[in-house]
């Protein structure tokens, strides 16, 4: 297609108020959660954590020799060691490896508190983002924060009896049929199905099974500091932080919850009745790591419409349009039966966290 049919808008607000679109599913990336707080722009925990010195020189040739970049795992084998070792009273080694299993713990605690952002600094945007996510059926967040998480709790909470996203995570478990929770509750029209392929923060894993991590009260505010309270107790996060395509679809394996998001849901956004075809994508680069989240979201055959945001600000419209160009070439040739492809600004009124007082979000 040439450049002009291509649905250049670059203007959401305009464009949307026009075009009843885009109601159906939300990718969103790390773009996302930097538009809250540049904090993170750190993707990778383990180069920010060895930048930091956190992790002693000896512990970091864990990492190494399992060729990892990944917390949960390294603080999984080495609590695995710890179990033999103590079954066959190998008792030389225990102190080392406690040493090791702390030093790893304790880093991942430091990092996490030196970059993301406190409540209270994220709640100016929450008002904003949540008018945003009212609009669709599934939200996929590909980050670990827990932007995402409070701005739900928020909503949810405005209509505490029949909330109306749901996140598939139980109090002390993992909901055992995601695909059901696309039925709304009682008296509501519609749901949204919000997932998380990557795992996040207030997912914990260990011999307790998968499961939410628990507040200490009804308030969301020290939800941080509870979840990283909980790190230091022994529970192991569940997120994926290891920044290869491959070893992240490996981590998802391991995993019943992130197993069944990725096989169950992500290849099936378009397949629940009523549901809309369409599918944004905010602050994702679609990069070569994270292929096998496009390799399971181009199983939606019968997806028509595909929007996508590219951070515009400061660039000529000769080096917009070409970015641009690379993406809709990339989705053509995955997904050649899509209809229309538009790209919007990331920082354009009524997207994510830009403000605007004239869009709606009715559902």
């Amino acid at each position: 297609m040439a450049k002009g049919q291509q649905g250049y808008q670059w203007e959401w607000a305009k464009f949307i108020e026009k075009e009843h679109l885009f109601r159906g599913s939300l990718i969103l990336g790390n773009g996302s959660s930097q538009a809250i707080s540049p904090n993170f722009t750190y993707a990778n925990l383990f180069e920010q954590a060895i930048e930091n010195e956190h992790i002693l020189e000896d512990v970091q040739k864990l990492f190494s020799e399992f060729d990892t970049k990944d917390f949960e795992l390294i603080l999984k084998y080495l609590n695995d060691a710890r179990i033999v070792n103590k079954a066959l009273d190998f008792n030389n080694d225990c102190e080392r490896l406690d040493k090791a299993y702390n030093n790893v713990r304790t880093a991942l605690i430091k990092i996490v508190r030196d970059i993301h952002v406190t409540y209270q600094e994220a709640l100016p945007h929450f008002e904003t983002i949540g008018l945003f996510l009212r609009r669709f059926q599934n939200i996929v967040s590909l980050n670990y924060d827990l932007v995402l998480y409070w701005i739900i709790m928020k909503e949810n909470n405005k209509n505490h009896n029949n909330p109306l996203f749901k996140d598939g995570c139980k109090a002390n478990s993992i909901h055992d049929d995601l695909l059901r929770l696309y039925e709304p509750y009682n008296g509501e029209k519609s749901s949204c199905l919000a997932v998380y392929p990557h795992g996040s923060l207030f997912l914990s894993t260990g011999n307790h099974g998968e499961s939410k991590i628990k507040l200490k009260s009804n308030s969301t505010m020290d939800l941080l500091e509870h979840i990283l309270d909980y790190w230091e107790n022994g529970t192991r996060p569940l997120f994926v932080s290891d920044g290869d395509s491959k070893k992240k679809k490996a981590a998802i394996k391991r995993s019943n919850y992130l197993s069944a998001v990725y096989y169950d849901i992500l290849p099936n956004l378009t397949k629940p009745p009523k549901h809309d075809k369409s599918l944004l994508i905010y602050g994702w680069s679609m990069a070569k790591q994270d292929d096998h989240i496009f390799e399971q979201i181009r199983k939606n055959k019968d997806l028509e419409t595909v929007g996508v945001s590219i951070y515009a600000q400061g660039k000529s419209e000769d080096t917009k349009d070409g970015e641009a160009d690379k993406i809709y070439k990339k989705l053509k040739d995955h997904f050649p039966e899509i209809q229309k492809i538009y790209f919007f600004d990331s920082t354009c009124a009524g997207l994510w966290n830009n403000e605007i007082n004239r869009l709606t979000a009715k559902r």
